[in-house]
C-alpha cells in the first residue's frame, strides 16, 4: 500500500490504482485504506462511485456523510445517493432470496 500512496503515482494514476484495487479479494477494505492514506482528489464519476460503494460496505453512515458533501441539487450527489440505495436494496434482496431458498439457515 505504501508504494501505491507515493505522491508521484498518486497524481496521474488514481483511477488506474482504484481499478486495480477493485479486482482484489477484499476491495472495499483495501480501497478505503488507499484512499484514506493517499488522499487523492476523486474527480472521475467512476472513482467516486467505487469509493461510495466501498464506504457503504464499511459504514452506511460514512457513505451517507460523503454524499452529503456535494451540493443538494447536484447530479453527483443524486448519482451517489442512488448507488447507496441500490446497494441497500440489492443486499436486502439477496438476503430475502437466501432465506427463501434455505429457510433453515436463517431461522432462530
Amino acid at each position: 500500500m505504501s508504494l501505491l500512496c507515493d505522491i508521484r503515482l498518486n497524481r496521474d494514476y488514481t483511477s488506474k490504482i482504484i481499478q486495480a484495487i477493485s479486482l482484489s479479494d477484499t476491495p472495499a477494505r483495501l480501497l478505503l485504506q488507499y484512499l484514506h492514506t493517499a488522499k487523492p482528489m476523486l474527480t472521475e464519476p467512476d472513482d467516486m462511485d467505487t469509493y461510495i460503494l466501498a464506504l457503504t460496505e464499511d459504514s452506511l453512515m460514512n457513505a451517507w456523510k460523503y454524499q452529503r458533501t456535494f451540493p443538494e441539487k447536484s447530479e453527483t450527489r443524486t448519482r451517489l445517493l442512488k448507488k447507496v440505495l441500490e446497494w441497500c436494496f440489492t443486499r436486502e434482496l439477496l438476503c430475502f432470496v437466501s432465506c427463501v431458498l434455505d429457510p433453515r439457515a436463517h431461522s432462530s
